[in-house]
């Protein structure tokens, strides 16, 4: 081989080293980016204020001239980092990779299913988010498999127009995409109780509070530390 023909077969291997390294870099860069933008728009609207009464001022949020008319609700998890306000759209895609503003953002947003009641009226609302690696939206969700991380934190708020709710904590479990868990109709009072009852018998924590046909519970659900479909969700009934 010439001596041109190596300085050119030297040349091309470099080059083939460098696309990885150039790929990975733009994706941490990437990373960084969405990371900054979320952190900068959950920081300039998380300023409102709460009445005497406990509401939360959600005009600078959802009213005429707020942030975006989707937000329905904010979500704060005690000694956690989850707090954050809760979008609904037409359908369960939209926010995956947008944030507050309808910008895209790998974080994308926590939203509530779209089949679900705006206002947390139904047997069964869903909320889902993203378990990001910087620690952002539902990284910490699935912490609570942890017996002692569950044990230590029991409650959680929900903020809407209308009313400030308690969420209090009854089950965790990993699971898959797709499993039992995941369903939004119940024929009678007799479907409801056999779901509360599947819950509190196949999840890995399970804290004794009264939950029957007539609660509004809420399922928070995100990825889970596997591969995959797999997901972890966690279990409050409102008060």
């Amino acid at each position: 081989m010439t001596k041109k023909n190596k300085r050119v077969l030297v040349n091309v291997l470099l080059i083939l080293l460098l696309i990885p390294v150039v790929f990975i870099g733009n994706t941490l860069y990437g990373d960084y980016s969405n990371d900054v933008q979320q952190r900068k728009l959950t920081a300039r609207i998380g300023q409102q204020d709460i009445s005497e009464e406990g509401l939360l001022d959600f005009a600078p949020l959802n009213g005429a001239d707020g942030v975006n008319r989707d937000i329905i609700a904010w979500l704060r998890i005690d000694d956690t980092r989850i707090d954050y306000p809760v979008v609904q759209s037409y359908d369960n895609n939209y926010y995956l990779r947008r944030d507050l503003e309808r910008k895209y953002n790998y974080n994308g947003s926590l939203f509530l299913d779209y089949r679900s009641k705006k206002n947390f009226s139904g047997f069964l609302s869903v909320i889902y988010g993203h378990n990001m690696l910087s620690g952002m939206m539902f990284s910490d969700l699935p912490n609570f498999v942890d017996k002692k991380y569950f044990d230590d934190r029991p409650t959680g708020t929900i903020f809407t127009p209308e009313r400030t709710y308690t969420l209090r904590f009854f089950a965790f479990a990993n699971t898959v995409d797709g499993s039992s868990y995941y369903r939004l109709d119940f024929a009678n009072t007799e479907d409801r109780m056999a779901y509360i009852e599947f819950i509190k018998t196949n999840a890995d924590n399970v804290r004794d509070i009264e939950v029957d046909f007539d609660s509004k519970i809420v399922m928070l659900s995100t990825c889970g530390r596997a591969l995959g479909k797999s997901r972890s969700v966690l279990f409050g009934v409102l008060e």
